[in-house]
């Protein structure tokens, strides 16, 4: 086989970077898990699912837990940032 015989690399199946709401947004860890697949490790989910498994945690408490001990480091550090509440 010849280095141009080779397959590359599959179609993006990722979500479109646009299209992606806020961690604060996300009601479980399938739901998040789904839009950010191909942007995390899935271990990433594994260790949210655990908390939430051990603690009875909502998705949300658990990211920001999680987030606050170190164990989830954002590239962009605004990420890190909740928006603000919305009031009615």
């Amino acid at each position: 086989m010849t280095p141009t015989d080779e397959p590359g690399p599959g179609p993006d199946t990722r979500k479109p970077r646009a299209e992606l709401r806020h961690w604060s947004a996300y009601a479980s860890v399938g739901e998040w898990f789904r839009d950010y697949r191909g942007y995390v490790p899935i271990q990433m989910a594994h260790g949210l699912d655990q908390l939430i498994r051990r603690t009875g945690m909502s998705f949300p408490d658990a990211y920001r837990a999680l987030l606050r001990r170190g164990a989830i480091i954002h590239l962009d550090p605004s990420d890190d940032l909740e928006p603000p509440a919305r009031t009615a």
